[in-house]
């Protein structure tokens, strides 16, 4: 889905523009939509601010008035001559006083606890005790003849007690409970929770906190079931969304409780009306995305149509490859314009007129640059195939007819397997698989060897055209290759020469010499000693030298390609062994050789080298008088393979060795006292390769060692 979306957007500068300008509108009506919409939460959140400032405001006026009332009516309450009489006579007290409290609010509306001390700070009277009098604050007032409040907490709620002093003859002390307050002026409503009180430092005075026990004193006040009242209990772990608070201002001496009235307003309004208005902001926002889809939509194409003519235009003028005349009415037309699409035609046709005349003049070079081509090619003594991507020969060079004997006719328009099968009747004793390798485009160069019509040594390279193809370059290598043969006879043929003064100049010769001329004559044993080592080290170089000589004739077999013949390798296998052991030799071979066996393809006298090699190896590194056991098998693979297994008792390698054993002049360090040239083992795996077997060698330390070689089966024994 999003390729197709992509290929969409991609295939049209309409739809380009269509998207950019969706894009551009779409981000734009968003920025707009996020600002209108921030400034009216903002707006939405400022007016409920100033309402709940104002609602604060009204609050905290009505306390301050009820409470500094309070005051008042203490003070008024103190100078009542009953108040005197009442502590002139304590029997009566409660005569003399109740009919004065009857006639007040603090104990009609306000039910205060009214508590009367004299000087002593003995009770005369008392109503209402919900709280107990503190006669600390008693005996503070009647010393310091002023009136004092002060928060008292009893019973787990907080009381303002106002204690008014009676000249010196008493205390008047007015308990009113600050639950019982925040009740009568927040009863009935539904936000009662929202308002607390509290002191100077913070500490919370009523939350109205919904228990039992403050139920039951509504009761006893109020006379009535507490269910019926409004009680809150609000979760003090609630968030609050907004917080006012301001001090009261009281009179004295409240005014030294510093208490504040709190009100917290746990509805985020904001969020309310927010998603009020979300649905209205998000219709009007989705109708003008839809009105700016259709003007853009009718803009983009208005923009894109002139390019799009252009575009068919150079579409047209690809068509005809710059050989037919043009329609030129529409581009005029677009010419005409005065803006950017009216410059580009211009700039186009100017283009287009100059790319005529190079078209012109380009279309007669490539004629004359085919003509030297094939000019080229026909001329050419080197062979050129061409293999179109169908795998068909689509051209050949009459010098690939001259040099391969094979006609035009035969390969031209052919298939590949056509060509290969005429190629391997021509070419001297190359497989199918060989042939097919060499026309795999590697870049790498082979030799091919052709018979008919005349013997010739071809080097051929394969390598990709520009059209998914192949084209084969044959070239004549025939001097080449008789040089690089001349070579090698030299190089051999010098190493021979060279062996003769190689075993005489050696070192121990010289200081032999040296030691016979001077005045101190060597001993007999001395001498002896020093020809053992001429003599042994004059071997050693003279077995490096025959080890390279057979190498370099080996490596001249295998590129000229082994004469191979097909026979059966018990008689050449047997006859090798019995050459190998002399009679009245201290070696013992023991045979386990099939004498029907499938035939094989041996190339005889290098078979007898590998043999040879391996047998001296084994008796090499093998104790005096160990055995060596030679043995055939047969062992189906890809193809039935005949096997020669050679195995000894000796020294035996590390595994470390066996990495690197097939390399050339590579000796293990163990055997470095062993003669040898460390070229064995290469000889033979080149020996191997050139017939097309494989050679293998396990060994463990002091176990011995064993070597495998296969041969593929060319035809079994006693077919026809």
């Amino acid at each position: 889905m999003i390729q197709k979306l992509q290929g969409w957007y991609r295939a049209s500068l309409r739809h380009q523009i269509l998207i950019w300008l969706l894009a551009t509108n779409l981000l734009l009506l968003l920025l707009m939509f996020g600002g209108s919409f921030e400034v009216s939460r903002s707006a939405v959140e400022k007016n409920i601010s100033d309402q709940l400032e104002r609602e604060h405001l009204i609050e905290s006026e009505i306390f301050e008035s009820y409470l500094n009332h309070l005051v008042n009516e203490v003070k008024a309450l103190s100078l009542t001559p009953s108040l005197i009489n009442a502590l002139n006579s304590p029997g009566q007290a409660n005569t003399t006083f109740e009919a004065v409290l009857g006639r007040n609010p603090l104990m009609q509306d306000d039910h205060a606890s009214i508590t009367l001390l004299d000087d002593t700070l003995n009770p005369v009277y008392s109503a209402n005790q919900t709280v107990s009098p503190s006669k600390e604050l008693a005996q503070k007032v009647l010393r310091k003849s002023q009136s004092i409040a002060e928060l008292t907490r009893w019973n787990g709620d907080y009381f303002i007690q106002v204690a008014q002093p009676i000249g010196s003859r008493g205390v008047l002390i007015i308990g009113l409970s600050v639950d019982q307050m925040m009740d009568r002026f927040f009863q009935g409503r539904k936000d009662l929770s929202a308002w607390t009180l509290e002191d100077g430092s913070g500490q919370l005075l009523s939350y109205l906190p919904d228990s039992g026990q403050r139920k039951q004193n509504l009761a006893e006040m109020y006379g009535s079931n507490p269910q019926a009242y409004p009680v809150s209990n609000p979760d003090k772990e609630h968030s609050v969304w907004k917080t006012i608070k301001g001090p009261l201002r009281l009179v004295a001496p409240l005014a030294d409780l510093h208490l504040q009235l709190v009100l917290q307003e746990r509805t985020n309004w904001t969020k309310i009306i927010g998603a009020q208005l979300f649905g209205p902001y998000l219709g009007v926002l989705l109708l003008v995305i839809v009105l700016a889809f259709f003007v853009i939509t009718f803009v983009g194409r208005g923009l894109a149509s002139p390019l799009e003519e252009l575009t068919a235009y150079a579409l047209a003028v690809r068509k005809s490859h710059f050989s037919g005349f043009f329609n030129r009415s529409d581009l005029e037309s677009l010419m005409q314009r005065s803006d950017e699409v009216g410059r580009l035609s211009v700039e186009f046709s100017q283009m287009l007129e100059g790319l005529q005349q190079g078209f012109i003049g380009l279309e007669n070079k490539v004629a004359e640059r085919n003509a030297q081509l094939e000019a080229i090619f026909e001329l050419s003594p080197d062979g050129f195939i061409e293999i179109n991507a169908q795998q068909q020969v689509s051209f050949v060079n009459p010098a690939f007819v001259s040099l391969t004997g094979i006609s035009v006719a035969e390969v031209l328009g052919q298939s590949v397997e056509v060509l290969l099968n005429h190629l391997q009747k021509h070419a001297n004793d190359i497989s199918r698989a060989q042939l097919e390798k060499m026309f795999e485009p590697e870049e790498k160069m082979y030799w091919l060897q052709i018979q008919i019509p005349i013997a010739r040594t071809l080097a051929l390279l394969t390598k990709p055209n520009q059209h998914s193809g192949l084209l084969v370059y044959l070239h004549d290598v025939t001097q080449e290759a008789e040089l690089e043969e001349m070579r090698s006879s030299f190089m051999s043929t010098a190493a021979h020469e060279l062996r003769t003064p190689i075993s005489s100049i050696l070192g121990y010769a010289q200081l032999l010499g040296r030691r016979l001329r001077g005045d101190s004559k060597p001993s007999v044993e001395v001498i002896e000693d020093m020809s053992e080592v001429i003599e042994r080290q004059s071997k050693n170089m003279a077995e490096l030298v025959n080890d390279l000589l057979d190498l370099s004739k080996l490596e001249h077999q295998i590129a000229k390609g082994f004469d191979l013949h097909e026979t059966a390798i018990t008689p050449y296998l047997r006859s090798i062994v019995s050459q190998f052991q002399m009679p009245g030799d201290a070696r013992y071979i023991a045979m386990y050789i099939d004498d029907h066996l499938p035939e094989v393809r041996l190339h005889p006298d290098s078979f007898k080298r590998l043999i040879v090699n391996l047998l001296s190896n084994a008796f090499k590194y093998s104790p005096i008088g160990s055995p060596v056991a030679v043995k055939t098998f047969i062992e189906n693979r890809e193809r039935e393979c005949v096997g020669i297994e050679i195995e000894d008792h000796g020294s035996g390698m590390s595994p470390e060795d066996l990495e690197h054993v097939f390399e050339r002049f590579y000796r293990s360090s163990a055997s470095a006292e062993i003669p040898g040239t460390g070229l064995g083992l290469a000889i033979a795996k080149e020996i191997m390769q050139a017939h097309g077997g494989e050679i293998s060698i396990t060994s463990e330390i002091a176990k011995g060692t064993k070597v495998r070689l296969l041969f593929p089966v060319s035809r079994k024994w006693g077919a026809n």
